[in-house]
């Protein structure tokens, strides 16, 4: 056992040392390190390829994804390393809907006393946020986002951000209504508020101060 905890620091401290290393020298190692069986170095590995922007490991990050999403809980645990890898493709600009689209959906149940939690909600969030930068066309990116705006309040946060990133008349109706809806947590509607204002804010002010 503690042989295998040193092995496991060993795999971290390579990993920030490429930190440094040029990309070139950088590849292969991350390239090993997304295929490695403990989910926590996938996602130290998945976090180094977006902050370096490898974009030539994407094929990595989607053979990575794809794994995890197999059989899932038990390659990963609370959703670390497929929140990192959806992260770092977001911000490699990722452009092709497949994989947050199949992230968007991703339940995951894991045991805890007395019952049962999602672990996947971050995931979903993440995923939401990637949408509106995809080769999608844009009633489809509404309809996704629509979707998720009953879920979990950190979804519905992420949701609502990302439809600051698809304005229009129908997005600001959209983010109006949400807020009015009965029920809604009030950090999620402090994040309409904050959307509508960034996007429209002559029109929601007086809107926004209803609430007051």
């Amino acid at each position: 056992m503690h042989g295998g905890k040193e092995a496991f620091e060993r795999k971290l401290e390579a990993l920030a040392v490429l930190r440094e290393a040029g990309p070139e020298q950088a590849v292969a190692p991350l390239r090993k390190a997304l295929k490695d069986r403990s989910n926590y170095v996938v996602k130290k590995a998945a976090e180094l390829v977006g902050e370096v922007r490898l974009t030539a490991l994407i094929p990595d990050l989607l053979t990575a994804f794809d794994r995890l999403m197999t059989d899932p809980i038990k390659p990963d645990p609370k959703c670390w390393a497929k929140n990192a890898i959806i992260k770092a493709l977001k911000d490699l600009n990722h452009k092709d809907p497949a994989v947050f689209l199949r992230g968007i959906g991703h339940v995951q149940m894991e045991a805890v006393w007395g019952g049962q939690v999602d672990t996947a909600a971050t995931l979903r969030g993440a995923c939401a946020l990637a949408l509106p930068a995809c080769t999608l066309d844009r009633q489809a990116i509404l309809t996704h986002l629509v979707d998720v705006m009953t879920d979990e309040p950190v979804v519905r946060r992420d949701a609502i951000r990302a439809l600051g990133q698809v304005p229009g008349e129908d997005t600001i109706l959209l983010l109006r209504m949400k807020a009015l809806l009965p029920g809604s947590a009030w950090e999620v509607i402090g994040q309409c508020f904050d959307v509508l204002l960034e996007m429209s804010p002559a029109g929601s002010i007086p809107f926004v101060g209803q609430f007051l």
